[in-house]
């Protein structure tokens, strides 16, 4: 799942800079950008369903609760990817990072709205 999402990543870096061309006038239609970002976003349903058919999914699915591990980014974003251990690692290494980790678990577990967010936890 890393590697897709690795790949739509370059995707979207290609479709940005089709779009960037276009509005320079270095392409005389925005065809190549548009079918650039119709990539990404076929990628991004191919993701979402293999994320769907995780364990994680589908064991939250039969408990009748969210699997929230899914992101949505409204600007461009640098994405971290890190193994479970890797992450642990990271929470211990700061009390600050752990105990506001642990806050925003809470919350949403208990499904209460972030407050450090308009929006609250995801809706996926």
């Amino acid at each position: 799942l890393a590697a897709k999402i690795a790949k739509a990543a370059q995707t979207q870096k290609q479709a940005d800079k089709a779009a960037e061309d276009f509005a320079a006038g270095k392409e005389n239609t925005p065809l190549k950008a548009a079918l650039a970002q119709q990539s990404v976003a076929e990628q991004a349903a191919d993701l979402a369903k293999a994320a769907a058919a995780r364990p994680q999914a589908k064991q939250a699915q039969k408990q009748g609760s969210r699997h929230t591990a899914s992101v949505r980014a409204v600007s461009t974003t640098d994405l971290l990817v890190m193994s479970g251990p890797d992450f642990k690692a990271l929470a211990a290494s700061s009390t600050q990072f752990s105990e506001t980790l642990a806050d925003v678990m809470q919350r949403r577990l208990s499904n209460k709205p972030d407050s450090k967010s308009a929006t609250g936890p995801a809706d996926n």
